[in-house]
């Protein structure tokens, strides 16, 4: 874009110094150049602002036409019908923009072949009326007179029509400009005629309006587009021309950039299992408050449903583009959110997996060092006990004396057996295993030191290993939380199917405030449910007790 400013600028530019350099020279001459200046300046700004509309390539066009047509004025070998050839382009162009304003685009038939004739009336039958004789080229001029009235009588017809179509905010937009631009492109060619002929006005001031009102069409164009009630239109026609190219298209990140203009375009997924917008690579990305200074976001729904946000920078487009941007890509971002929603419970089912890993070694680490510093030492010393009292047994030392300390070795056995059912819990509760997950809750429950509720019969039986031991911690878990955080006095457990799931609830009237915080106990029990393909919710407002619900499919 840049690069077509400066090369049209430099155009421009040498052309004036070409129309400077003739003989008898006029500054008025520098109209052409001068005019063209502003059509390249202005479509290069409407490009800049709007690069996914075309208005501002075709508003470069008009320029473009210009500049050819003003070599006519320069007298060198050549160009002098060079200009003449090009000297009704420009018409061809502004109707071109009244049909494909706002989005540059010729979406339907009728348009298309309108302008088609209007660009053959303004060249090809341009070409024998400037180039042939007087007497032969005035046939020539009749047919294009002739072409050129059904072409604006059709224009005009379907502007009427859109106007009707409009509603009164873009109409108060239209009616101005497609008034202006049917009287450039209509009038210009009978100007010479009324002006003259009629109000007999001097031929170079009636040059001088004609270029001024034709100088005054990209202006027009250019506010409307970014000023007017159509500033929006040109991303959503923008973005419905991407949304067309079906499976080819590109990502919708990067159409939005182009639309709107703005390169810091990023767009969020939505996540309702998770509460939480994550990027495309299914991390988890904070939304600005709408209104924020530096960078601010629209919200993308689909009937009712929240299926992400678009992310701006409000200095370099407005909220109304981005919010009519978001209509238009409802549907299409619905396949890129569940790829990222996807992509975002994977990553999470891997960090899940890996901090139960992580505590699976913490807990085999520690039962390791138990074993080695606790257990181990407690039954060497026994061994040592046990064979000292052999050998004072075999010397014949005092049977009440052996007796008492026969008693003391046994009750040491005893404690290191329940060492080691100790151990042996953390790694499989054994009331799970020998009796099922009903009485083990049960017995669980019974041994709390709080008023604890349970409907043992409730609970199915044949479950899963998998989903068994789930419920037994996610049991444990919520009770441990009651007892040692929550100063509960109360606890409620409920363990039930719900269709294809088994719902687990333990709830208390402690003081609340708890949340699975990587490194806790419930945050710990979240990895493990999901690990299984279940769901973990904490209700716990301060004050208001703890209800931990668990959601794991049986299947």
């Amino acid at each position: 874009m840049a690069a077509v400013l400066v090369a049209g600028s430099a155009a421009a530019g040498l052309e004036a110094a070409l129309l400077a350099a003739v003989p008898g020279f006029h500054p008025l001459t520098l109209a052409y150049p001068a005019a063209a200046f502003v059509y390249v300046a202005a479509g290069a700004l409407a490009w800049w602002r709007r690069p996914g509309s075309l208005m501002g390539a075709l508003i470069m066009l008009g320029g473009l036409a210009l500049l050819v047509a003003g070599v006519g004025n320069t007298e060198l070998p050549g160009f002098t019908e060079v200009g003449a050839v090009a000297g009704t382009w420009i018409l061809a162009v502004i109707v071109h923009l009244l049909l494909a304003f706002p989005g540059g685009r010729l979406r339907h038939r009728l348009p298309r072949a309108i302008v088609a004739a209007a660009y053959v009336n303004s060249v090809v039958l341009q070409l024998p009326r400037a180039l042939l004789p007087a007497e032969q080229g005035q046939w020539w001029a009749g047919a294009q007179s002739a072409v050129g009235t059904v072409v604006m009588v059709t224009v005009a017809g379907v502007l009427l029509y859109r106007l009707l179509l409009a509603s009164p905010a873009k109409r108060r937009t239209l009616i101005p400009l497609y008034g202006y631009g049917l009287a450039v492109a209509g009038l210009i060619p009978t100007s010479t005629l009324i002006l003259r002929g009629l109000l007999g006005m001097d031929p170079l001031q009636v040059w001088m309006l004609q270029m001024a009102a034709i100088a005054g069409v990209p202006l027009a164009f250019l506010a409307a587009s970014l000023l007017g009630s159509f500033a929006p239109t040109a991303e959503a026609q923008a973005l419905a021309a991407w949304l067309s190219a079906g499976t080819d298209r590109p990502p919708v990140a990067q159409a939005l950039t182009r639309a709107l203009g703005d390169p810091s375009v990023r767009i969020t997924y939505w996540v309702p299992e998770r509460q939480e917008f994550v990027d495309t690579a299914g991390e988890r990305t904070d939304v600005p408050a709408p209104g924020s200074p530096d960078r601010d976001a629209v919200h993308i729904r689909s009937g009712g449903d929240l299926l992400g946000a678009i992310l701006f920078d409000p200095r370099a487009t407005t909220a109304r583009a981005a919010q009519e941007a978001a209509g238009v890509v409802a549907l299409a971002i619905e396949g890129e959110r569940l790829t990222a929603a996807l992509r975002a419970s994977r990553a999470a089912l891997l960090r899940s997996r890996s901090r139960l890993v992580e505590a699976a070694d913490a807990v085999r680490t520690a039962i390791a060092r138990d074993l080695h510093d606790g257990l181990q030492v407690r039954l060497v010393l026994l061994a040592v006990e046990a064979q000292r009292l052999a050998n004072a047994a075999a010397a014949g030392a005092d049977g009440h004396r052996l007796s008492t300390e026969a008693t003391t070795l046994r009750h040491g056995i005893d404690e290191a057996a329940a060492e080691l059912r100790r151990l042996a819990r953390q790694v499989m509760p054994s009331a799970l295993e020998e009796r099922g997950l009903a009485l083990a809750v049960e017995d669980l429950t019974d041994r709390m030191p709080l008023p604890t509720r349970f409907d043992a019969a409730a609970v199915p039986e044949d479950l899963p290993p998998a989903v068994a031991l789930t419920a037994y911690f996610a049991v444990s878990e919520g009770l441990t939380n009651a007892v040692k955080h929550g100063r509960a006095s109360t606890a409620w457990v409920t363990i039930e199917r719900s269709g294809a799931d088994l719902v687990v609830e333990v709830a208390d009237d402690g003081a609340g405030g708890a949340a699975p915080r990587p490194g806790s106990g419930i945050g710990g029990l979240r990895d493990r449910v999901e690990t299984v393909g279940g769901r973990l919710t904490v209700t716990s407002p301060q004050g208001g007790g703890t209800r931990l619900r668990v959601e794991v499919p049986c299947a």
